[in-house]
């Protein structure tokens, strides 16, 4: 099974998962489609600073991941605004909330 077929419930748990061993917390925010909702992570500092990835498909249809509040980390008020905006957009999505100082994702996947 490739990761293109990989159900989002899968995939939200890995991300979990992988933050939990690195030592981060994680918990799911919002449940969405098991099978195809999109997945969006929040992930912050202790600073107050956040980053959001979410997936996408690159123009080859490969599962990718972007930054939709850009590469900068924004305050969480900011990240918790923009997925209040997507969860009105698309009531599928997924949303996992990480704790983790390095703001990184923690599958560490290809970035658009």
């Amino acid at each position: 099974m490739t990761q293109d077929s990989l159900p989002a419930r899968t995939v939200a748990m890995a991300v979990i998962r992988a933050a939990e061993a690195q030592g981060g917390g994680a918990m799911v925010l919002k449940r969405g489609d098991p099978g195809s909702g999109i997945i969006m992570i929040k992930v912050m500092d202790r600073t107050g600073q956040s980053v959001i990835y979410s997936q996408t498909r690159d123009p080859d249809g490969r599962p990718v991941w972007f930054r939709p509040t850009g590469r900068s980390p924004v305050p969480e008020a900011a990240a918790d605004e923009r997925l209040a905006r997507e969860r009105k957009f698309d009531p599928d999505i997924w949303i996992i909330e990480i704790q983790n100082d390095a703001l990184s994702h923690p599958l560490d996947p290809e970035m658009l």
